[in-house]
């Protein structure tokens, strides 16, 4: 009779169902780095509104161009006026412009009737989204009101404060939901981790019966851990690129609000904060088990 041969696979230290955690790890990564990608984009949202309120300055009619320059010229020093590559953002209407909008818009030569244009040039401009507040705009309306040859500044001041209003509340609700959401990620994946560790409780028992100290047991488990929560990230990172790329092609006008560099960042924290979790979480884990007694591991 051919005997039949039994190979025994020996147990490699610190070896656990690993499939099981960083599929467990990456789906609960994934879900805090959806959530971080969706604060920044609410943020980048409010600049965005933020930075498209448009203020309206009203000249005096008959102005000659350098007079119209030199009101231009205030605007554009004003410390709180957006810029767009170095350049004040502000833009020009005359008075027959204004007068060629106004009869495109309504479909009537009102200056024939008239008998003159009484419409006047006006300057729009935007201001810094980091620099405006429904409390500061009053003092900012003055300053500009009292640039010479201004006759009348005009902006929605309903809709700013509108805007700073849900900006408050909205960002109040998602941070709290961020910091549960993060919290219960710690906690789902510190009990993975945990119940992964447990299957090995009894060769870390073997390894102190002959004669191993803590440190040595504990290194390949923690190295292991914090290599899981690294790569699980990457994996979180990964789905979170194609996530976004779908949804900025499928979602019209969401692709204003991408930016790599904020993504880049989210996913460089997920990487970071999970190999952080899987090293917080085998350490304690681990220690834990190093203290009990044989009759404690049952």
């Amino acid at each position: 009779m051919q005997k039949q041969k039994i190979v025994v696979r020996k147990r490699k230290l610190g070896k656990y169902p690993w499939g099981m955690v960083v599929f467990s790890m990456t789906l609960s990564l994934l879900i805090l780095a959806l959530l971080a990608e969706l604060l920044l984009h609410y943020n980048q949202l409010t600049s965005l509104l933020k930075s498209n309120i448009e203020v309206h300055v009203y000249f005096k009619k008959e102005l000659t161009k350098s007079e119209v320059l030199k009101i231009q010229t205030k605007l554009a020093s004003l410390p709180y006026i957006g810029k767009k590559n170095g350049k004040a953002l502000i833009s020009y209407t005359s008075e027959d412009r204004a007068a060629r909008e106004f009869e495109k818009e309504t479909g009537e030569d009102f200056i024939k009737y008239l008998g003159e244009n009484p419409l006047k040039g006006s300057f729009t401009i935007r201001f810094d989204p980091e620099k405006i507040f429904p409390e500061n705009m009053p003092a900012l309306k003055t300053q500009i009101s009292n640039i010479e040859d201004v006759d009348e500044v005009v902006y929605h001041e309903g809709l700013i404060d509108a805007i700073h209003a849900n900006v408050a509340k909205i960002s109040f609700i998602l941070i709290g939901f961020a910091l549960i959401l993060l919290f219960v990620v710690f906690v789902l994946i510190h009990n993975t981790i945990k119940l992964a560790l447990y299957s090995q409780r009894f060769l870390i028992r073997s390894m102190q019966l002959v004669g191993a100290n803590s440190s040595f047991i504990r290194q390949p488990f923690v190295l292991r851990a914090i290599g899981m929560g690294f790569f699980s990230g990457i994996f979180a990172s990964i789905l979170l690129l194609g996530i976004l790329f779908n949804l900025y092609i499928n979602i019209d006008g969401l692709d204003l609000l991408k930016n790599y560099s904020n993504s880049l960042y989210v996913m460089a924290s997920i990487c970071t904060f999970g190999a952080l979790i899987g090293w917080l979480s085998s350490l304690s884990t681990l220690n834990k088990y190093l203290k009990y007694s044989l009759d404690d591991l049952y």
